[in-house]
């Protein structure tokens, strides 16, 4: 009995390790999305994906230029062309999802989603549709408090007409009423006309991060004199991929050995 009791913490043992070898060899950081100006559509004719409406921007070290002597709107598509966008449950879920936006950048940006609502028994049906606008700045979180403005009319209210973001949803609903579909067919940003141009660094929407523009300029004699100071304090870089997987089977090595010495001295032992 007391063999059994021996041999199986072991086993669990060496699972263990190799779980957490899995692990090193799996785990790693979340990206951000980076999309320089070159891969950005320069109009809806492609919608899904990264494209311009209207405008154009032009890379900078720390971002997208936009709004440079024409309006640009630049939009995130997350349909086709000609599909219908994308089903929340109602009017609520859909400013769930727009209350997770936020920007990062220099100017004045307003936050842009385009909705529909389609009829319930046929998708390609559009009853009604336009796109939201939203003044937003860099570090303010957006809530149904926030004033928004629609490009169409939406009910009772007349394209261009800023309110607080509940009422547009309101309306959503009674227009859906219960029964047709509200959707949204992508976000982005808009940018007026400005000078200085506004500069968008990144973009998230919902729990997706999307960075735009140069990376910024790096001295590297500094970056040289940084890594030589951190040889002589610590006697190594940071860990590279390669070496953090050399350095997990190493430790699965050891372990796979351990158990066949014990292994070996309990059959010598009986």
């Amino acid at each position: 009995m007391s063999h059994r009791r021996f041999v199986r913490p072991l086993g669990g043992f060496a699972a263990a390790a190799g779980l957490a070898v899995a692990s090193l060899l799996v785990a790693g950081p979340a990206m951000a999305a980076h999309v320089p100006a070159a891969d950005i559509d320069p109009d809806e004719t492609t919608y899904l994906g990264w494209h311009f409406d209207q405008g154009t921007g032009t890379d900078v070290t720390g971002g997208l230029e936009l709004g440079a002597g024409a309006n640009s709107y630049l939009l995130n598509g997350l349909v086709s062309a000609g599909e219908p966008g994308l089903p929340v449950d109602d009017a609520t879920a859909l400013g769930a999802l727009i209350s997770t936006a936020s920007i990062e950048g220099t100017g004045n940006f307003a936050l842009e989603i385009p909705y529909s609502v389609t009829d319930d028994e046929n998708p390609t049906t559009i009853l009604t549709w336009g796109t939201l606008y939203g003044t937003i700045s860099e570090g303010t979180a957006i809530t149904t408090a926030s004033l928004f403005r629609s490009s169409k009319n939406l009910g009772a209210i007349t394209a261009g007409t800023e309110l607080p973001l509940s009422s547009f949803l309101d309306e959503l609903d009674a227009f859906a009423d219960g029964v047709d579909q509200i959707r949204y067919s992508g976000y982005g940003v808009y940018a007026s006309t400005q000078d200085p141009a506004a500069v968008l660094a990144s973009i998230t929407f919902a729990g997706e991060t999307t960075t735009f523009g140069l990376a910024a300029e790096e001295d590297d004699d500094d970056a040289d004199d940084a890594d030589e100071d951190e040889l002589a304090e610590t006697g190594a870089q940071d860990a590279t991929p390669l070496a953090v997987t050399a350095g997990a089977l190493l430790l699965l090595g050891g372990v796979l050995l351990f158990v066949r010495r014990r292994t070996a001295a309990q059959r010598d032992a009986r």
